[in-house]
């Protein structure tokens, strides 16, 4: 079967950028994941701290300035959603982003103990913000 006229080339036009998110890392992102994984550390085993796939996405959410995880009409900060990684709305630096935050979902959910969508495990989102904060006053 041959495919049909015009195909290949909404193939090739969309390879390069009709998705909203970038999966480029982002500058410093190497030093930011040295810190959560140090702080994360405490909490869950090392062996299972390695960084997993962050898309980062830098386009508005419709009808703002702001960046947003864009999915259908709704827009996030930030999204754990996927077996294989974390979506993050970049905000300007990766301590201003769902950074870290994304990552505890990821990381409790790996560890068994379920993603807390409802935030229920208080010490583990404050260790978060701490972790933001770090990260803002390292510049990252």
């Amino acid at each position: 079967m041959r495919p049909a006229p015009g195909a290949l080339l909404v193939v090739l036009l969309c390879g390069s950028g009709c998705g909203p998110e970038e999966r480029a890392r982002m500058p410093a992102q190497q030093e930011a994941f040295a810190v959560v994984r140090q702080e994360l550390g405490r909490l869950f085993a090392e062996e299972m701290l390695h960084e997993p796939d962050v898309r980062w996405w830098t386009k508005p959410c419709p009808g703002t300035q702001i960046s947003a995880v864009v999915l259908g009409p709704r827009c996030y900060a930030g999204l754990y959603y996927r077996p294989g990684g974390v979506d993050v709305a970049w905000r300007g630096s990766i301590g201003q982003s769902a950074y870290a935050h994304e990552l505890m979902h990821y990381f409790l959910d790996q560890a068994g103990l379920g993603s807390d969508p409802g935030h229920a495990r208080t010490a583990y989102w404050q260790l978060v913000e701490r972790i933001d904060l770090q990260l803002q006053q390292q510049g990252l």
